[in-house]
Formats: C-alpha cells, sequence, structure tokens
C-alpha cells in the first residue's frame, strides 16, 4: 500500500528546497550543486520505493501555477520514466537533474508574465520562449556572475 504521507512530505520537502535553490540564482550566484544533487537523490529513493504514492500524490492535486510545484513534479514523471525505462541510478540522476533544472531561467522573467493566465501577447511569448537560454547561460561555468 503506497504511503501519501511519506509521498506528500516529500514533494512539499522537495518543492520547498527547488524554491530556495532557485531563488538563491536570481542573485547571480552559482547554483547550489549539492543540494540540488541532495533533492534529486531524495525523489529518486521515493520513486524507487514509493512510486504509486507519488504518482497517486501528484493526480490528486490541482494544478498549482508554481514554478517550483512544477520543476519537482516534472522531476517526479521524469524519474518515474526512467525507471520504467530500467535506467541505472547514474541515468536517472542525469535525468531527474535535468528535470528539475528545465525551467531555472523563469526565475529571470517578470513574476506577473510567468503567473499569467491566459494567452501572451506577442512580446510576452518571446520573454517566455527566452527562459531555457536563460536557464543555460545561468547554469554555465563560465557565466558571467559565477
Amino acid at each position: 500500500m503506497p504511503d501519501l504521507v511519506l509521498a506528500r512530505a516529500v514533494h512539499t520537502e522537495a518543492t520547498t528546497a527547488v524554491q530556495s535553490l532557485f531563488e538563491g540564482t536570481k542573485t547571480g550566484a552559482p547554483l547550489n550543486s549539492a543540494a540540488a544533487q541532495e533533492v534529486i537523490h531524495c525523489l529518486m529513493e521515493t520513486v524507487l520505493s514509493q512510486h504509486e504514492a507519488l504518482a497517486g500524490l501528484i493526480h490528486m492535486r490541482q494544478f498549482e501555477a508554481n514554478l517550483y510545484a512544477h520543476v519537482t513534479n516534472v522531476c517526479i514523471f521524469a524519474l518515474m520514466l526512467g525507471v520504467m525505462q530500467d535506467f541505472d541510478k547514474t541515468m536517472l540522476a542525469c535525468l531527474g537533474m535535468g528535470a528539475l533544472l528545465h525551467d531555472v531561467g523563469q526565475v529571470h522573467l517578470p513574476r506577473n508574465l510567468v503567473r499569467k493566465p491566459g494567452l501572451y501577447t506577442a512580446q510576452e511569448q518571446r520573454l517566455m520562449q527566452a527562459h531555457p537560454h536563460l536557464g543555460a547561460m545561468m547554469l554555465s561555468p563560465d557565466a558571467p556572475y559565477t
């Protein structure tokens, strides 16, 4: 039987850690890779032992316009897919890290834009489409602010 209490605690802790990681990059500080790896490790272990509970928890949650919960959910789903494909733990960790950081560039976009319900204007769409590039620049080892 899935342990929903454990899954909820792990999800909440991961989402809080992701918020701290992402918010830390706003100042130009490099990403705390040790903390990111800890989030991935915790989610990996939970996916391997409690995947039904995590999947059930995600399906029960209503849509959240919250970047941190979103990337946590994407990471969990990616790890579940990796497990289904028999990825080893090293490959799972890499997959999880990519999923966790896929939207990190959004922290440099205006908050009202990221949270905007409905359609974007052409200019807003261009800004949103720039977030992967912003994230890649932020995570680059030769980023100007690292």
